[in-house]
């Protein structure tokens, strides 16, 4: 009985911090429509979101580098292929802000709203 109620505490606690996530994605988007040129300095603020990833994933590498040599280029690459894409999006739809488009803004609010509406059934 006690284990159920933890999972269950563990699941209520990911949830509030993917719900806290796209809360934040929503203010970097919203600040950055309204002041372009400072929108990478909002977009700063995300990365420290990606700091337990990345030092779990450093913790990994090191973990397994004794064990198994091989698989630590592996990780690596795994863990910077599913970063670095995200943060590249972003970057793009900041700097496209800044030239006036706002097509990759109107489509990154849609996927936003759609996840979150998801998330909330």
């Amino acid at each position: 009985m006690q284990m159920a109620a933890c999972w269950s505490d563990l699941k209520d606690l990911i949830r509030w911090i993917i719900r806290a996530f796209r809360c934040h994605e929503f203010w970097v988007l919203r600040f950055s429509e309204r002041v372009p040129l400072l929108g990478l300095f909002a977009l700063a603020t995300l990365l420290p979101w990606g700091l337990p990833l990345i030092i779990g994933l450093i913790a990994l590498i090191a973990w397994s580098r004794p064990i198994l040599p091989g698989l630590t280029p592996l990780l690596a690459i795994g863990g910077l292929a599913a970063i670095v894409p995200w943060l590249f999006r972003w970057y793009i739809l900041i700097f496209g802000l800044m030239v006036g488009d706002t097509a990759r803004a109107d489509t990154k609010r849609r996927k936003l709203l759609e996840t979150s509406q998801r998330q909330e059934i």
